[in-house]
């Protein structure tokens, strides 16, 4: 570990400036950010992963296994729980359909879209109707 320099070493300093010094140079976030600013990067360290020995189950042997079995063999938190529970009442159980293909997607939106610009235009058919059979325009300035 590196010595921290003594207050009395920095000439001409308020007591506040060397307090901030000071704060600097003990603080591990500050002291962090400025090895990165200088492009000096500490060696991290490595975290081993815990793992619990696990015995075999006739699930596991035949390569199947389910949520439910994930979630008892995870341990009980409450988190699980409520997601037990919803697997329990059978909430959501159902599978999701194949989407439509790209082209079938395109034309069903064309559609839609088809139909609302057509009731866009219909708002205006009577007001162009009465300018045809005017005799007389007029266009306010």
């Amino acid at each position: 570990m590196t010595e921290l320099p003594d207050s009395t070493n920095i000439p001409d300093l308020e007591t506040s400036d060397q307090e901030d010094i000071q704060e600097e140079i003990t603080d591990p976030e500050k002291h962090e950010s400025l090895l990165k600013n200088f492009g000096v990067e500490e060696k991290k360290k490595k975290i081993k992963e815990k793992t619990l020995p696990v015995e075999p189950t006739d699930k596991e042997l035949d390569g199947k296994v389910t949520i439910n079995d994930l979630i008892n063999s995870a341990g009980k938190t409450e988190g699980l729980k409520a997601v037990q529970q919803l697997l329990d009442s059978g909430a959501d159980a159902k599978t999701l359909e194949e989407p439509l293909p790209r082209f079938q997607q395109d034309q069903a939106e064309r559609e839609v879209n088809y139909d609302k610009s057509k009731k866009e235009v219909s708002k205006w058919l009577p007001l162009v109707k009465r300018n045809r059979e005017s005799t007389h325009m007029s266009y306010p300035l």
